[in-house]
């Protein structure tokens, strides 16, 4: 009887662990997938992905991204810029820059959905809006579906990120979410400068 029960305790632990590991594995594979991009983004200058060519305004340099006149008068990313970036992004925890930052990588990926495109957009709606005043945490989109608008929203890494250029910023972003076929799939890649995301690509399939 007794070795029945030792028996039946080490089922019940290996069931046990087997179920933990079960419900685990998932956010396991999101970090391990999480680590492998931030080692590709670290080897590819920070940059997640590639845009298609002559779909939308590519800015490789994140270093020198040219400011569209159409857009918020920001800063731009300059080296006096990107070294501010860097010593911001010092000052944040690990944990801190990676809640950031997944915020936005987390939609990245080619043929996402209208939704999650649109999710996107609210998502750095949301983020502008939290971040006013906090220097660095501005995320601008880019992106070649809305002739209506810009096809840079914002300065990537504004570093005033003051409350009138967030609300500019965001009027237009709210129009660019309205338009947004959500029926349409779409490119999704955002860039990093320093280490932290400041611009998403959002490309519309043909």
């Amino acid at each position: 009887m007794k070795k029945f029960i030792a028996f039946l305790a080490i089922v019940l632990i290996a069931l046990a662990a087997f179920l933990v590991y079960l419900v685990a594995r998932p956010y396991i594979q999101m970090r391990e997938n999480e680590m492998a991009s931030i080692a590709s983004n670290n080897i590819q200058g920070n940059i997640i992905g590639s845009a298609p060519e002559n779909t939308m305004q590519t800015n490789t340099d994140t270093e020198n991204v040219p400011a569209d006149p159409n857009t918020v008068s920001n800063e731009t990313i300059s080296s006096a810029n990107s070294s501010q970036l860097a010593n911001v992004v010092a000052e944040m925890s690990a944990e801190d820059l990676e809640i950031y930052n997944i915020a936005f990588t987390v939609y990245e990926g080619n043929n996402v959905n209208g939704q999650m495109a649109r999710a996107l957009i609210e998502g750095v709606i949301t983020s502008n809006a939290n971040h006013i005043g906090v220097e660095g945490r501005f995320v601008a989109v880019t992106q070649n579906f809305d002739d209506s608008v810009s096809s840079t929203i914002g300065v990537p890494g504004n570093m005033k990120n003051s409350e009138d250029v967030v609300a500019e910023s965001n009027d237009t972003l709210y129009t660019l979410r309205d338009n947004l076929d959500t029926e349409a799939l779409y490119n999704i890649e955002s860039v990093q400068t320093s280490g932290i995301v400041t611009e998403v690509r959002i490309t519309k399939v043909e």
